[in-house]
């Protein structure tokens, strides 16, 4: 199966740049973690990382027909995603203490699901915190809320 994605991804990048890149896929509990590098960054990360997005939903959506539609598929290129998980956990970290010190909830601009995950995830078992999803669609957003004592979760 690795070898098969390895595959689909270097026929889908040849069509976009002939520059050399680098594929590792690493299967983990049926989560694929696909790491490209690459020098040519600029084709396929982008300024504001708009290529990276678009890239990395149009693989997605290619390599689901591979592996199947409810397998998870994550794509880093360049570490460029585990870059930004990094920079969203230490924002996180920053509005729950702030949301502790003030003692009042925090809400985050709207950002995606996998967004969301990853801080849910970071702050979970927090003292005094709480996160919650709110809104709908491309305006849902994370609210680090402040609660009193652990024992209210």
């Amino acid at each position: 199966m690795i070898e098969r994605i390895k595959i689909t991804i270097k026929e889908f990048t040849e069509k976009l740049s002939p520059d050399a890149l680098e594929i590792e896929v690493i299967e983990e509990g049926g989560i694929y973690k696909i790491s490209l590098k690459t020098e040519a960054e600029a084709t396929y990360i982008g300024r504001d990382n708009e290529k990276f997005e678009a890239l990395s939903h149009l693989l997605k959506k290619i390599l689901s027909k591979v592996v199947g539609e409810d397998a998870r598929i994550n794509i880093d290129i360049n570490n460029l995603q585990s870059k930004n998980d990094e920079a969203l956990k230490a924002k996180a970290s920053i509005l729950a203490e702030r949301a502790r010190a003030f003692k009042r909830d925090m809400e985050l601009d709207p950002m995606s699901s996998y967004e969301r995950r990853i801080i849910h995830a970071h702050l979970e078992g927090a003292p005094f915190i709480k996160t919650e999803s709110v809104g709908q669609g491309a305006d849902r957003r994370l609210v680090i809320r402040y609660i009193e004592s652990k024992e209210t979760i």
